[in-house]
């Protein structure tokens, strides 16, 4: 992955791409494609469709530098685009059902090298950020999802649980939008 000087240059590259330098396209970009590439390549079983994942990644990056928060990291910002662009591929890939379990098996977990670890670490601290933003309500109905608590248990006060977890769900991805795009 990056080393820490190495995230700090990333950091400063992304934060004169926000302010319009263009000079600090290609910097940024051969600093950033073999992380964002090995990334979507994990995240995408090795498929080829992982290089396109990533090449759109880049550009999303570049073409939405001004909404990056210089206050924050930039390299979970980036991960967060190249997560979604492979998200939109394995959509493609379920409607078209080009490829099969494969995919299941693509997701990377805990373990693995130690990149893969970081990046696990990364996307886990991102996603306690975000929820610790959202009400306490929200983060009942989203732990209770990923818990996968029994439907008995789901329902509170009258309201559907299958209603409360698609707001809570759309909260969280707008918040997870406006901090990381």
């Amino acid at each position: 992955m990056l080393d820490e000087s190495r995230r700090e240059v990333l950091d400063s590259l992304v934060r004169r791409l926000a302010e319009g330098d263009r000079t600090a396209i290609r910097p940024c970009f051969e600093l950033l494609w073999p992380v964002v590439r090995s990334y979507c390549r994990r995240l995408l079983g090795g498929h080829e469709d992982a290089n396109d994942a990533a090449q759109q990644a880049l550009e999303k990056v570049f073409s939405q530098a001004a909404s990056y928060d210089p206050s924050r990291p930039a390299l979970p910002w980036v991960l967060a685009i190249a997560t979604w662009e492979c998200r939109t591929v394995r959509k493609r890939w379920s409607r078209s059902r080009e490829v099969g379990t494969e995919l299941d098996s693509a997701v990377p977990g805990g373990g693995g090298s130690p990149e893969e670890r970081f990046i696990h670490v990364e996307q886990e601290h991102s996603l306690k950020e975000i929820m610790s933003e959202l009400s306490p309500s929200d983060q009942t109905t989203l732990r209770s999802v990923l818990d996968e608590v029994q439907p008995a248990a789901r329902t509170v006060g009258g309201a559907t649980f299958r209603k409360r977890r698609e707001r809570a769900i759309a909260r969280l991805r707008h918040l997870w939008r406006e901090l990381y795009g």
